[in-house]
C-alpha cells in the first residue's frame, strides 16, 4: 500500500485529517476545488454519500448538493498550513460571528448531528435533519480558526472504514 493510500485511508481522524488539509486546503482554493469537481477534492468523496455545501446567499442557510453548491462567489484565498496546532475534541471559543478567545488552529470533534438548513435539491423549503443513512454513521466537525475567527468548517463522515467529506459549512451571520 502507498503513503497516500496509508494517509487517505487512515482511520485515525487526525492522521487522515493532515493529510487532507496539505492535500486539498494548505495553498489551494477549496472554492474552486468544490466548483469544478476537481480530483483534489473527488478523492475525498464517495459516490454513495452525496456531497454539499451549506450558504446562505439571504438570511437562511441552505444546503446545495447536486454539483449545484451555490458558489456565486469564489473565494481566491489560499491559506497557507504549516505550523498548525491540532486540537481534539475540543472546539473554538468563538470565532464564528465574533472575535474567538481561542488560539489559531485545527479544532475537531466528533459530533451526532449535522447541521440543518433548508434543502436546494426540491422545491420545498424545509428544514432538513440528518439523512438517514448517515445517522449511524461516526461524524466529525472541523473547525479551523485562522486570525480570531473560523475561516473554514468542515464535515466528514466515517464510511466503509474511510473518511469521507461530507459537507462544507459557508454559512454566514448575516441575517
Amino acid at each position: 500500500e502507498s503513503t497516500y493510500d496509508e494517509l487517505r485511508n487512515s482511520r485515525n481522524f487526525e492522521t487522515f485529517l493532515s493529510y487532507f488539509l496539505l492535500t486539498a486546503y494548505s495553498e489551494q482554493s477549496i472554492d474552486s476545488l468544490i466548483a469544478n469537481s476537481s480530483p483534489l477534492i473527488m478523492k475525498f468523496t464517495d459516490s454513495n454519500i452525496q456531497f454539499g455545501r451549506f450558504w446562505n446567499p439571504g438570511s437562511p442557510c441552505y444546503l446545495f448538493t447536486d454539483g449545484n453548491y451555490g458558489l456565486s462567489f469564489l473565494s481566491g484565498i489560499k491559506p497557507k498550513m504549516s505550523n498548525i496546532s491540532f486540537y481534539e475534541n475540543q472546539k473554538p471559543e468563538g470565532g464564528r460571528c465574533d472575535e474567538a478567545s481561542s488560539p489559531n488552529g485545527i479544532y475537531y470533534s466528533q459530533v451526532n448531528d449535522l447541521p440543518e438548513g433548508i434543502d436546494m435539491s426540491t422545491s420545498e423549503y424545509r428544514r432538513i435533519p440528518t439523512p438517514y443513512y448517515l445517522r449511524n454513521l461516526k461524524k466529525m466537525e472541523v473547525n479551523i480558526q485562522e486570525g480570531e475567527y473560523i475561516t473554514t468548517k468542515l464535515y466528514f463522515v466515517e464510511y466503509k472504514n474511510k473518511w469521507v467529506l461530507l459537507y462544507k459549512y459557508d454559512c454566514d451571520c448575516s441575517a
